[in-house]
Formats: structure tokens, C-alpha cells, sequence
């Protein structure tokens, strides 16, 4: 990717600055869906699907992208 594509896109023009921005929303992404993998464990342990939050969070993960 050029960098005049680049500047259209985002409106940076500094390649450090794109790199923190990108750096910023794959980190907020990643603490989106862990803390949406959490809830899910939590609800699970709530209406007692699962008896302990680990077993609850480790089936919250590992069925996360299916």
C-alpha cells in the first residue's frame, strides 16, 4: 500500500502514526472480545450451566469463533 493511499484512507500522513492507530484498534478489538469471551463465562457460572468460572471461561474461548 502507497502512502498517498494511505493518507486517503485514514487522513495520516506519518507512518508512525498509522502504525499506532492500527496498533490501537487491533488492541481495542482484542479487549472487546476477551472481555466478551469473560462475560459469557460469568453468565454461564450465573444461571449454572457450568460449575466453576475455569471450566465456564475455558468453554467460553474455545467456542468463541464457532
Amino acid at each position: 500500500m502507497t502512502a498517498s493511499v494511505v493518507s486517503l484512507i485514514t487522513g495520516l500522513e506519518d507512518p508512525e502514526k498509522v502504525t499506532v492507530a492500527m496498533l490501537v484498534a487491533v488492541g481495542s478489538l482484542f479487549v472487546l472480545h476477551a472481555i466478551e469471551i469473560w462475560l459469557y463465562a460469568a453468565f454461564y457460572v450465573f444461571v449454572g450451566e457450568l460449575k466453576t468460572f475455569s471450566e465456564a471461561l475455558y468453554f467460553s474461548t474455545s467456542t468463541y469463533a464457532t
